[in-house]
């Protein structure tokens, strides 16, 4: 084994096709990483998933860094946490979920690395096709909060270790879609971050209508935000998605019968995303009905919002206004 993915390589790797047969690749006991400077013709030859060069690869010493226009290596000297690297062939092996994760830690902003883990957490990727409709493409989590934990609690001393322990209390599970993370961490992040402050939500909750509504009774919804302490769900709507007719009505009746069952159903759209006083009304709609008091705004608060938001739409690949 000579060649070890890491970095962006790694998460570029875990957005593509190949992900399917690698998650069940066995994971490397022991990894030996290389501490001479390893060739280039190698990636050249090697490269059978199409990575973007340079690709970024992890080697065992600072003498074996080399950078050129296919190849960029990264040194790591310390002792490496078990669970590390996915093996993909006789040469090749690729950053864990969660070993990708805490490497990225010491590249990304907090902001960055919270959207990597509800992306990693999350049902979807998003799609490496610059002409994709979506911008994103539906797959199975990579990993969760509890494997990342361990993973992170297994390796002391490792470069972005304490930024990915700040990150993991603000990340939730089972998102859907970029912009439903989005959306998640604007409300959820504290006020001094730029966020309401909102309690974490359980993302496409599988909520059971519970009385005969239109004979829906025992029917399952999914709801997008939910908050099962006060019965609120916050539903993100795209435009795109949700502009033909039979999947208006489909949505209507979804929202009749969760709201005739106790459930407050409210809805936020991009244009409502990229407002910020439209935001503070969704979230104090949402504050109301848990019974929380709403957090003081300081005068500090817009800019902070502003690039919190602005940082998140840059990386789900949309654009925002003030």
């Amino acid at each position: 084994m000579n060649w070890f993915i890491n970095n962006s390589s790694a998460i570029e790797f875990w957005r593509g096709n190949a992900v399917r047969t690698a998650l069940t690749n066995p994971i490397l006991p022991a990894a030996e990483l290389p501490i001479g400077p390893p060739p280039t013709s190698g990636i050249l030859h090697g490269n059978l998933w199409g990575l973007t060069t340079p690709v970024h690869i992890l080697v065992g010493s600072r003498n074996a860094r080399k950078k050129n226009r296919r190849l960029q290596c990264h040194a790591f000297t310390g002792k490496l946490p078990k669970g590390n690297f996915v093996q993909l062939n006789e040469n090749f092996a690729v950053s864990t979920p969660e070993f990708c994760f805490l490497q990225m830690a010491d590249e990304l902003s907090l902001f960055e690395l919270i959207l990597l883990g509800y992306e990693f957490c999350g049902n979807y990727r998003l799609d490496l096709d610059p002409d994709s409709e979506r911008g994103f493409v539906e797959r199975k989590p990579l990993t969760s909060i509890a494997r990342l934990r361990s993973f992170i609690d297994g390796a002391p001393g490792v470069h972005g270790r304490k930024q990915a322990l700040k990150a993991l209390p603000f990340i939730a599970e089972r998102s859907a879609s970029p912009m439903e993370s989005a959306l998640a961490i604007m409300l959820t992040l504290p006020v001094e971050l730029g966020g309401l402050g909102l309690p974490l939500p359980e993302m496409n909750y599988p909520h059971r209508i519970r009385t005969n509504v239109g004979g829906m009774i025992g029917c399952v919804f999914s709801c997008d935000l939910y908050w099962r302490r006060g019965l609120v769900d916050i539903e993100y709507d795209s435009d795109k998605y949700h502009t033909k007719a039979k999947r208006r009505a489909k949505d209507a009746k979804r929202r009749n019968a969760l709201q005739e069952d106790g459930v407050r159903v409210l809805t936020a759209t991009f244009e409502l995303i990229t407002n910020t006083q439209e935001l503070l009304r969704l979230a104090a709609s949402a504050y109301a009905r848990l019974q929380i008091p709403f957090p003081e705004i300081e005068p500090e608060f817009a800019a902070r919002h502003l690039h919190l938001r602005d940082t998140l739409l840059r990386c789900c690949g949309v654009a925002g206004n003030s």
